[in-house]
């Protein structure tokens, strides 16, 4: 957003990946918005969380309009990412957890994860044809694979709590923790799609860099 507001420039920033992580958000707000499963317990939960979701969505929103004004090459922003979109769509409903009880806003809210697992390819895939990105650019990636990190620690700590009883065995409950697993998968999915740049990142932070473009 500030390369835009200061810049005035969108090149180099994707905009498969404004588009994907558009998709994202509104299908985490699909679930947020109207039932309260997967919403923190604390205060956050009254409308904090969701509206950070919703602040985040209007400036992705305004980038991609601004992106589809000055669209970059299809040299530039040529990922196919229909494909990684279908099939973060097609495991969000067939692996999910229950905390909202509702098939259709469970299904919404563990697609967005593999959505946001998607969204990054495109960049990824731009950065690594052009060679160089801006710093800006490289920045946000950056921040990213680090609160996924941090979200991804989380959850390997919390996955047991996505279990879902499977059947009655003698005298007890026998639980399945594949939606757990998901969950678990599909941050490390997030980290990893954004690994192999943060390698070429971190090498790059100790060499000499021009102001607005860094080299990988």
């Amino acid at each position: 957003a500030r390369q835009a507001g200061v810049e005035g420039s969108m090149r180099g920033i994707s905009r498969k990946m404004l588009f994907t992580y558009a998709l994202a958000l509104c299908f985490r707000l699909w679930s947020t918005l109207f039932y309260l499963g997967y919403l923190p317990v604390d205060y956050s939960g009254y409308f904090v969380y969701q509206g950070t979701d919703v602040l985040t969505l209007l400036v992705v929103v305004n980038l991609l309009s601004k992106a589809l004004q000055r669209y970059p090459s299809a040299d530039e922003d040529s990922f196919w990412v229909s494909v990684p979109i279908a099939g973060a769509l097609v495991l969000g409903w067939l692996v999910h957890p229950n905390l909202d009880n509702v098939e259709h806003a469970d299904a919404a809210w563990m697609s967005s994860l593999w959505l946001e697992a998607a969204a990054f390819c495109p960049q990824i895939w731009m950065v690594s044809r052009a060679g160089r990105c801006r710093s800006l650019t490289a920045h946000f990636v950056a921040l990213s694979f680090a609160s996924r990190c941090i979200v991804a620690l989380f959850w390997l700590e919390a996955y047991p709590q996505l279990k879902i009883m499977s059947h009655i065995y003698g005298e007890g409950l026998v639980y399945d923790f594949t939606p757990g697993y998901a969950v678990l998968a599909a941050y490390l999915l997030q980290v990893l799609v954004i690994s192999d740049f943060m390698f070429a990142y971190l090498r790059s932070a100790r060499r000499p860099q021009m102001d607005s473009v860094m080299e990988l």
